[in-house]
């Protein structure tokens, strides 16, 4: 993956990794914390069909701090300028998590640049106050210690480790490090090491659904969508009601309910992400 720099607007530069191989656009957006390399793992399945992109979202990776602007709302007209200016043609877009709620407002907000979506466990309403409901504000709050560390990465995820979080599906405390590999934690660290520790301030303040209305964003949705329900005991973030509902509001989608895998379906439950997304994205073209 190449990466280059490309400047919206506003002004805001934003970190892009581009697979320079042929094929209609496919542009992936990652979640809140991370940075493009979270999709490393399952790219190579995609870069011998479509012309792959993966963007750091401000604040987030080598891409540009925006301090005052991280509401949800605030990230979407970064990515609808990149689509529009820089792609010849309509796209396809992948978003998990906050990235999975970027590609419907995206989608709704500029449907002539977007032909097809894929939802992977957006939080969608439960990004606003219901987000209590759920382990997230706890690792939010382990992980704001560490943004923008200039610590070894060795370091904080021996930190992170020993933080405090809250175990899916019973919200019961648990040691970090017991609910995630060694690996994963060092990766995160690194993460976070690039990270705008005011990213996280939006969601813990209750001011990260500000200017965002999910349900019109939801209806407004032309293209064909898939969307990935994660499994709740295991901490993927939307109830069955809640996806039930917003999957009734798009006109053109396919709901999958995932039994036994969380929030990070593309990191943990590879195969399957790639059985699922990968035929839904072929029966597009």
């Amino acid at each position: 993956m190449h990466e280059f720099k490309y400047r919206t607007r506003a002004g805001i530069e934003l970190n892009i990794a581009d697979s320079q191989t042929s094929g209609p656009p496919l542009v992936f957006f990652h979640g809140i914390t991370r940075r493009w390399q979270d999709w490393i793992g399952v790219l190579p399945a995609f870069t011998p069909y479509w012309r792959c992109f993966a963007v750091d979202a401000r604040g987030h990776g080598k891409s540009d701090r925006a301090p005052g602007a991280y509401r949800i709302a605030d990230y979407v007209p970064d990515l609808v300028d990149f689509l529009s200016e820089k792609l010849e043609e309509p796209a396809l877009i992948i978003g998990h998590s906050l990235g999975g709620n970027l590609a419907a407002a995206v989608a709704a907000e500029a449907p002539q640049f977007v032909r097809g979506v894929v939802l992977e466990d957006p939080p969608l309403e439960m990004a606003g106050e219901r987000l209590r409901e759920t382990p997230f504000p706890a690792s939010f709050r382990a992980f704001i210690k560490y943004a923008g560390s200039g610590r070894p990465v060795g370091e904080v995820a021996a930190a992170l480790a020993e933080e405090t979080v809250q175990a899916p599906g019973t919200l019961e405390p648990v040691r970090f490090g017991n609910v995630r590999d060694a690996v994963s934690l060092r990766f995160a660290a690194s993460c976070l090491k690039r990270l705008d520790r005011e990213v996280l301030e939006w969601p813990l303040g209750d001011r990260w659904m500000e200017g965002s209305d999910v349900a019109q964003s939801l209806s407004s949705i032309e293209a064909p969508t898939l969307l990935l329900q994660g499994d709740v005991s295991l901490g993927g973030i939307l109830p069955d009601p809640v996806a039930k509902a917003a999957a009734s509001l798009i006109r053109d989608v396919a709901h999958i309910k995932l039994a036994n895998i969380g929030h990070n379906v593309h990191s943990n439950a590879a195969d399957t992400f790639l059985r699922l997304v990968v035929p839904f994205l072929a029966s597009l073209d």
